[in-house]
């Protein structure tokens, strides 16, 4: 029997990320329980533009285009195959995180936004959601095992072989992905060789990975007894969550009680599907940001323009009444805005809730 990973060797944690329109792995290695270091970033994903690599590199398009000889292009390589003699759309793959809730069927012709048809349906590659998430998983794990085997085998010696067989996966998943989605992401994880045994994945709701960033904000001191709020906003799926907190130091809290956390479609590439904009060329900057002032006044299609920006106040509305929803008659202390909101936008909420309704809002990320 193989020994068992000592807490002095390591345990090594891999995370997950897979968004609607780009996909992020990191990982570290733990001894005793404490971080060895900072946590590392898997980049140099291949077709990478000198853009994206400039911009810190950490994320890649989720993108694979199948082609008619078997071969799968991904991230920046599907996307330059937009490009290429013979191209056809319909075996170009996108946004199918969306469509995670049909994990469970073999229903590839509706994967919501990606160029899945009848005719790949049928073909004799039998292609179901679960590849098309398997493959995904595959290539990222392609890219990440030789980063992260370069980092840390060397100062981890012989137990290394222990260490990586029985690491942890950590995957990010929308707060209403329950335990059929997560079985079904335990299933391709294994199939993807990312983890041996399925016991080995673990999974946490994007309204948690917003609130771990929140808890280094300096203006973020909630005392115990308070409420606050998480809205995590991702270019498809946007995430609510409402907390009360149990203790300050450590920080420990729970969800409110009859307040379950949600996860509601509302986001960017919504408003793009709506307007037919759903062309895109992903960067380090896209990471879902819902920017209704990045459509140029100056731009001579006024009216597709005007046609988005409709669509993004229509997004912008749903989330405004989920949060509404969410906190009903409680009075929360803190609002805290994760993911992407355009500036006009989170200025919009910050007025609405901060100032009409005393709440205090802070972002947790760059993008606002």
């Amino acid at each position: 029997m193989t020994p068992s990973a000592t807490d002095a060797s390591g345990k090594l944690i891999i995370g997950i990320d897979i968004g609607t329109r780009l996909s992020a792995v990191s990982y570290l290695l733990t001894r005793n329980g404490t971080p060895s270091g900072p946590i590392q970033h898997v980049k140099r994903w291949p077709g990478i533009t000198a853009t994206a690599q400039n911009q810190g590199g950490t994320t890649v398009p989720s993108l694979m285009y199948y082609g008619e000889d078997n071969r799968i292009k991904y991230g920046y390589d599907a996307e330059d195959e937009k490009h290429a003699a013979g191209y056809d759309s319909r075996r170009l793959v996108r946004e199918f995180k969306r469509a995670v809730h049909r994990l469970g069927t073999n229903n590839v012709s509706v994967a919501a936004g990606s160029a899945f048809d009848q005719a790949l349906q049928e073909s004799d590659a039998g292609i179901t959601l679960r590849d098309v998430y398997t493959d995904w998983l595959r290539f990222l794990m392609q890219q990440a095992k030789p980063q992260i085997e370069q980092r840390y085998s060397r100062s981890v010696g012989r137990d290394w072989v222990t260490v990586w067989s029985e690491r942890i996966v950590v995957l990010v998943i929308p707060n209403g992905w329950g335990i059929p989605e997560q079985a079904t992401l335990r299933g391709a994880l294994v199939d993807a060789s990312f983890i041996s045994v399925g016991t080995n994945a673990r999974f946490v709701v994007e309204s948690e990975v917003a609130l771990y960033s929140a808890k280094g904000l300096k203006q973020f001191k909630p005392k115990k007894g308070e409420d606050f709020m998480v809205c995590d906003v991702g270019a498809a799926t946007t995430d609510l969550a409402l907390y009360t907190v149990l203790s300050e130091n450590p920080l420990q809290v729970q969800e409110v009680k009859d307040h379950p956390s949600i996860s509601i479609e509302a986001g960017l590439a919504l408003a793009e599907e709506q307007t037919d904009e759903g062309n895109y060329v992903a960067d380090d900057n896209d990471l879902g940001s819902f920017a209704d002032d990045s459509v140029s006044p100056d731009d001579p299609s006024e009216a597709k323009d005007a046609a988005l920006n409709k669509a993004l106040d229509e997004q912008f509305s749903k989330i405004v009444q989920a949060i509404k929803g969410m906190i009903g008659q409680r009075q929360p202390k803190y609002l805290i805005l994760g993911g992407g909101l355009s500036p006009g936008h989170a200025a919009e909420l910050k007025a609405m809730f901060s100032h009409g309704l005393n709440y205090e809002v802070l972002p947790c990320s760059d993008s606002m």
